[in-house]
């Protein structure tokens, strides 16, 4: 109960203790899709945000952080979870980097998260995207260190993610196959 309760204080303070420094990632190979996640520093919001691909808890994501993650071509909904969320539905490419960008703005009497698809097959923003990921420092989760965090939070997650894939399915951003590089 402690751990648990620990985590989830981590997931709003300014320090990823279940998360270590990683190196970039190689690029995908040919049957698999990466997904860079950054978050520049100097938001709104000095709180992390945590970040999953379906069910599967990729991460927490700090200001100025970066998560990348390999996975399967095909249909993904992502979800950013902090005090609010935001969602992007995907159709991923094999052999292809996709690029989704996380901030917050202001909405009512707080932040709503946003989790903008960057479609970096343009060489202009292509090129943004590179300079905002010079400044982003890359992020893994250490898989025994976020269990609890996935365990207390399993059944909303799950709500949420069935509530994106249907009566708010119009809410989500979508990133199309041709948006990767």
């Amino acid at each position: 109960m402690r751990r648990t309760a620990l985590l989830l204080v981590l997931a709003g303070c300014a320090a990823p203790a279940a998360m270590v420094a990683a190196p970039p990632l190689d690029p995908p190979g040919s049957a698999e899709s990466k997904v860079v996640v950054y978050r520049p520093a100097g938001g709104r919001s000095p709180r992390i945000w945590a970040f999953h691909d379906g069910m599967e808890f990729v991460g927490f994501l700090p200001p100025g952080g970066a998560l990348e993650f390999l996975c399967a071509p095909g249909e993904h909904l992502f979800l950013l979870r902090g005090t609010t969320e935001a969602a992007v539905r995907a159709e991923l490419a094999a052999g292809k980097t996709y690029y989704l960008r996380a901030g917050a703005r202001p909405e009512f009497l707080r932040l709503q998260l946003v989790l903008e698809p960057r479609g970096a097959a343009d060489p202009e923003t292509a090129a943004e995207i590179d300079e905002e990921l010079a400044g982003c420092l890359r992020w893994q989760a250490v898989p025994r260190e976020v269990d609890a965090y996935e365990q207390a939070s399993w059944d909303e997650v799950a709500g949420r993610l069935a509530w994106y894939g249907g009566k708010g399915r119009a809410e989500g951003a979508v990133l199309r196959k041709e948006q990767g590089r």
